[in-house]
């Protein structure tokens, strides 16, 4: 009887030696791939097949996931480019991440639910996320004024999301409180009171809409708990200064890479001690606990994965993704290529392949690169 790994062995052989031969590499008898074959001949022949005539590639490679984020909101989004930290963030642990927004200082829900600007940004691309962010105050008011007036702003905008793209992932950006409150309301008139009642609408929310919560707020009050003597504002103690804007793209880079933030080798103008600090706590806050924001993962995760056979300048790839629906390939930046298993030709004084395989799914696409030395 032949063993199922046996099976998959001359599946292969059959493959390669088949594009041997299509390339005029006949010189060797097909009597080894019969039912009477030896498998140990089969390996020493197969060995001695690739030493002579060709090359099948062990190569460097590196995955990437590609995602796009539009951030909507105000100042508590730009301060410091936040939306961007979180982009080199996400590219030092190979996420290519396509990032934009659509901010305008001291607005609110009602600005973005009425602004043209902010359609036409929905409406640009099929977004992998879209962040939305309220005023600093918006959802540290009475619930009756919530239901009356954010709750429908905001349901505006996502409903736009959503009618553009049903893949797309809406986050809501948990904001924090003021540095002391807010002192023209006594139910928010001290730090502790105001984080609280901005927590618990922002969770209310996300769960009504069916959103991810990016618990920035909640990290901000664990911070700020643990380390009293590092400042995360700004000198007018609402807007954050570069700690506070590092903290909120950690926990944004957590939230949607699912990637742990502790060690992430990217350059920022902050104590190393506070940066390990922030990165701490995202962990502890964001990365255990994403069911608690409504975070989960993929239900069919994509995996990329390719082989490269190149006999005398004629080369071929043989798919081995799991899971996508399509797949294209570009070879040293050629135009895409639409197949599946895409045959080609290296020029000639060609020393190196630089060959990248993009597996999409409905919903995200993820790419491996391969980096191949003739």
């Amino acid at each position: 009887m032949v063993k199922s790994s046996d099976k998959k062995i001359r599946k292969a052989i059959r493959k390669i030696y088949n594009f041997a031969l299509k390339t005029s590499l006949d010189c060797f008898n097909l009597y080894f791939l019969n039912s009477k074959f030896n498998f140990m001949k089969l390996r020493i022949l197969l060995v001695l097949i690739l030493l002579i005539n060709s090359k099948i590639i062990m190569a460097q490679q590196s995955v990437q996931q590609n995602i796009s984020v539009l951030f909507i909101g105000n100042s508590y989004t730009f301060m410091n480019n936040m939306p961007f930290i979180f982009q080199e963030m996400a590219k030092a642990e190979g996420v290519n991440a396509y990032v934009d927004t659509v901010v305008e200082g001291g607005k609110n829900l009602l600005y973005h639910s009425t602004n043209p600007e902010t359609y036409e940004k929905i409406r640009s691309r099929n977004w992998t996320y879209v962040v939305i962010q309220g005023h600093s105050n918006e959802f540290a008011t009475p619930k009756t004024e919530i239901e009356q007036k954010s709750e429908v702003y905001l349901s505006r905008i996502i409903d736009s999301i959503r009618t553009n793209n049903t893949c797309t992932k809406v986050i809501l950006y948990m904001t924090w409180a003021y540095k002391n409150g807010n002192k023209n309301w006594e139910p928010i008139n001290s730090y502790e009171k105001m984080q609280k009642m901005v927590i618990d609408n922002y969770i209310w929310m996300a769960k009504d809409f069916n959103t991810i919560l990016s618990p920035v707020g909640k990290v901000w009050q664990s911070f700020r708990q643990k380390y009293p003597d590092e400042n995360l504002y700004f000198e007018d103690e609402r807007h954050p200064n570069l700690n506070g804007s590092y903290l909120s793209a950690t926990t944004f880079f957590t939230t949607i890479t699912r990637k742990s933030p502790i060690g992430i080798p990217v350059k920022i103008n902050i104590d190393p001690v506070i940066k390990q600090h922030i990165e701490t706590q995202v962990f502890n806050l964001v990365s255990s606990k994403f069911p608690e924001w409504r975070n989960y993962p993929e239900e069919y995760p994509i995996e990329p994965g390719f082989d490269v056979v190149v006999v005398n300048k004629k080369g071929r790839i043989y798919n081995n993704s799991k899971d996508g629906i399509e797949v294209r390939y570009k070879i040293n930046g050629s135009e895409s290529i639409d197949e599946q298993e895409p045959e080609f030709t290296v020029p000639n004084r060609t020393n190196e392949l630089i060959i990248e395989q993009t597996v999409g799914g409905v919903c995200r696409s993820v790419s491996l690169t391969r980096k191949i030395e003739l």
